[in-house]
């Protein structure tokens, strides 16, 4: 129990009924958030909803996606589930579908074959751009596209955001998933330091027993030169 705080951070066009209350031990209590993309440029907007209480804080991530009215293209990010969590240092895989939705069957034949826009954005939970590209696209109907995204060994662990965003002319779609960084495995450098040596060890006793066993085969055959000798004589 105690006295609880909510706070929106860096996202746009969403508001709280309330964010400041007080509960008793094991009370509960219910929060509405609005979302109103009224006045908000398209695109993907991240962030995360703070709530504050007396003993701790908690974040729960925001994702707010502002499509464009008149809709034309539409897409579909996916992330293939060997790529949800990711190693720092490693590379990030998602698959993107875009759809001409003007392309429905019947008498709509769509655009044809058109060139669109597609921009690609990593955000952390702050809404901090971490990394983006852009590219085109030719859509007919429908269209595949594929993007990797290489991360530092540095990177920091948790929770980020991806985000395509399909322009043409004044159209644009969004899509967006999550997907989590973890530690990067540690090398024990100990540990193969204590098998190199141990290596060394086994290999310099083979080396020992091959030379070893060389040296009491010339030995054999010198000791047989020199009794056949002796017969002879």
């Amino acid at each position: 129990g105690g006295n609880f705080v909510l706070e929106i951070i860096s996202v746009p066009g969403v508001k709280l009924s309330e964010d400041n209350f007080i509960l008793d031990k094991g009370e509960s209590k219910t929060v509405n958030l609005n979302f109103d993309a009224k006045g908000i440029k398209p695109g993907v907007y991240v962030g995360n909803l703070a709530v504050t209480g007396t003993d701790e804080k908690k974040n729960v991530p925001l994702i707010f996606e502002v499509e464009s009215e008149d809709l034309l293209f539409d897409a579909n990010l996916d992330i293939p589930p060997v790529y949800t969590e990711v190693k720092q240092g490693e590379k990030l895989v998602a698959q993107v579908k875009v759809f001409d939705l003007t392309s429905g069957g019947g008498t709509q034949d769509g655009f044809g074959a058109v060139s669109v826009d597609l921009e690609y954005t990593v955000f952390d939970l702050g809404g901090n751009v971490l990394s983006s590209e852009s590219k085109s696209v030719v859509v007919e109907n429908r269209a595949q596209d594929q993007i990797s995204i290489n991360f530092p060994e540095d990177i920091e662990e948790g929770d980020y955001v991806v985000s395509v965003l399909v322009k043409y002319m004044s159209s644009v779609g969004v899509s967006s998933q999550m997907f989590s960084i973890a530690k990067a495995e540690e090398k024990s450098s100990g540990s193969w330091d204590f098998l190199g040596d141990k290596f060394l060890i086994i290999l310099g006793f083979i080396l020992f027993l091959f030379f070893g066993m060389v040296g009491l085969f010339i030995y054999f055959i010198k000791d047989r030169d020199k009794l056949i000798l002796e017969l002879r004589k």
